[in-house]
């Protein structure tokens, strides 16, 4: 069953143009009046087509898009990433490492989640950035979850037509001139058996294809690494 926001006298159908027919010989096209995802009053008025069937079809195709639309009238920012999530699981091969990431960055997101997306604005924003500054993690990894909330807006853009390009690009990086750039961090095998002796870890494969390479390995390197084999070899059999 379809729904539509306007009354059924306003909507238009298939008809056949008496004047302006192409060169092909296509005369039927459709009308059709709804409202669009902002609330406003829209009229839609198609190409021409060789038959009436095409026109109804093509006619079908459009109310339903358009009745896609308007469930979206009320989804919310938390109801978004679950489609966002479902959607990147059942296109690509997505890692738990990243599905895990994905829960983690949501959390900082919980002063947003409840907001319906298309009343989404730049003061929705500009307060969970001053929370988000009041929480004591790296600016590195606050960009990283904004990165993430602006991949959720701009997949709704692209396929479900929210209008957010304003707040969009309005959203301004983290950023703190008191950070203090790190230095490359080593560990010694001590100091790497004692991190790894308490860290869970997974093997699995790169998390792109262009990461699956060949590394060419001087003699220096692959001298240590037999060296370590042999103690890793003599220390658990």
């Amino acid at each position: 069953m379809l729904l539509f926001t306007q009354g059924d006298d306003d909507i238009m159908g298939v008809y056949k143009a008496k004047t302006g027919k192409t060169k092909d010989g296509r005369v039927w096209f459709f009308r059709v009046r709804y409202q669009d995802i902002d609330g406003r009053n829209a009229q839609y008025k198609s190409g021409k087509f060789a038959t009436k069937k095409e026109a109804e079809d093509a006619e079908l195709e459009f109310r339903l898009k358009i009745h896609r639309h308007e469930n979206m009238d009320k989804i919310t920012l938390d109801e978004m990433i679950n489609i966002f999530i479902e959607n990147r699981t059942s296109t690509i091969e997505v890692k738990p490492t990243t599905l895990y990431n994905y829960g983690n960055k949501r959390t900082h997101l919980k002063s947003l989640l409840n907001i319906k997306l298309k009343d989404f604005n730049i003061n929705h924003y500009d307060n969970w950035k001053k929370q988000m500054n009041e929480i004591n993690i790296s600016t590195r990894y606050k960009n990283d979850i904004l990165k993430f909330l602006k991949s959720v807006l701009n997949f709704a853009m692209t396929w479900y037509d929210f209008n957010l390009n304003k707040v969009y690009n309005k959203m301004t990086k983290f950023s703190n001139a008191s950070d203090i750039p790190k230095e490359m961090m080593y560990f010694t095998y001590d100091q790497w058996k004692q991190f790894i002796s308490v860290e869970e870890f997974q093997f699995s494969t790169p998390k792109t294809k262009s990461s699956i390479r060949t590394l060419l390995l001087n003699k220096v390197l692959l001298y240590d690494l037999k060296i370590l084999k042999n103690e890793v070899s003599k220390e658990y059999g």
